[in-house]
């Protein structure tokens, strides 16, 4: 958590923040009010479950409940240390993990059942947090133990490759890296002076120092490929794609990516919220054709369905290469917090919403 806080710049911790909180908005909306409706009082069924067939009603909880759970953790997580903020949001937090919970619960066909199992989902994240956290101390303590005494320079070269901005494994023109700069003046000393006592030591206190901050020997290093050689490789699809993400994210201003990530993550709300609530409502149960599938006519329903999927899938492909590089903002930040919690979820649980409404289904 203090290293998400740290390596994350201001302006990307609020975008993040309101990124997080649309997603929480979303996934909360979708507990509150289920794709296809209720059961209304006066049929035979459970009063207020789900119209929707219980296999896709676990998958829709399943997918729902990871993405909520992991936008209230990194929106937890983004928190500045010791703020009022982090302090209310605590307590908006766990009100909102019941809630969502309770609502789970009431529209699910086995209450007791799913509510249990949501309440399993947020105590196995809360083990997930903790552990993650006592093994990044412990893996400290035992650098820690690893360099018991540091002198001022060790510390001080430690304290600038530990910052973000540093380029540790950049090559210069002979051809080495910090690590082979070091290396060689070390063997200089031995072989112009043999061993020096505690200098000799400090040095290799100084190499662990460098090796235990990801620096590498240049041989070590991947070699950029010359311009006649890139031009001589065939060009793949994977190789125009890569190409055109890293060039959108270094032609695009810190300013305007911040605008551009709003935008994107608004016309995700939007067409999430269309696929949750279709125009002209659902069919209810006591009608004769199928429960829960769209009151429109097929030609029309086909039709939305292009438009909004379209910009569901370009609205979450340029807001994935609108982020910034996992190197930019540190080892576990947002690329992680994208890649594997927020992203693949809502866009699971968009497809179960459609297939619900489908007509015919």
């Amino acid at each position: 958590m203090r290293r998400l806080r740290s390596n994350t710049s201001d302006e990307a911790r609020a975008v993040f923040l309101i990124v997080c909180t649309l997603i929480i908005t979303a996934t909360y909306q979708t507990a509150l009010q289920p794709p296809g409706g209720v059961h209304q009082p006066e049929e035979d069924a459970n009063a207020g479950s789900v119209v929707m067939k219980q296999t896709f009603f676990i998958l829709l909880w399943v997918s729902n409940t990871v993405g909520f759970c992991y936008a209230i953790l990194y929106t937890f997580c983004l928190m500045p240390i010791g703020s009022m903020f982090a302090c209310w949001f605590f307590w908006i937090g766990g009100s909102l993990c019941i809630s969502y919970a309770l609502a789970m619960a009431v529209i699910s066909p086995h209450p007791l059942v799913f509510i249990s199992m949501t309440f399993a989902f947020f105590l196995l994240f809360a083990l997930y947090l903790l552990s993650k956290i006592f093994f990044d101390n412990w893996r400290k303590h035992l650098t820690v133990g690893l360099v018991p005494q540091l002198s001022w320079r060790g510390k001080a070269v430690r304290l600038l490759l530990e910052c973000r901005l540093v380029k540790r494994n950049d090559v210069n023109g002979d051809g080495l890296t910090f690590l082979d700069i070091l290396r060689r003046n070390q063997e200089r000393r031995e072989e112009a002076g043999g061993s020096q006592g505690p200098g000799e030591e400090e040095d290799l206190d100084l190499e662990q120092v460098v090796v235990n901050t990801g620096c590498k020997e240049a041989a070590s290093v991947p070699r950029s490929k010359a311009q006649y050689e890139i031009y001589k490789s065939p060009l793949t699809f994977w190789t125009f794609c890569s190409t055109f993400m890293r060039r959108l994210r270094s032609n695009t201003s810190d300013e305007a990516r911040a605008v551009f990530l709003i935008v994107c993550t608004l016309i995700i709300t939007a067409t999430y919220q269309t696929a949750l609530q279709p125009p002209g409502g659902v069919h209810q149960p006591e009608e004769d054709v199928n429960a829960g599938s769209a009151v429109m006519k097929h030609t029309f329903f086909i039709l939305l369905w292009v438009s909004n999927t379209v910009g569901f899938c370009c609205a979450i492909l340029y807001t994935f290469c609108l982020l910034p590089l996992a190197s930019d903002c540190g080892s576990c930040a947002p690329i992680e917090l994208v890649s594997e919690g927020l992203i693949p979820p809502t866009y699971f649980t968009f497809t179960v919403l459609l297939t619900e409404e489908e007509r015919g289904f």
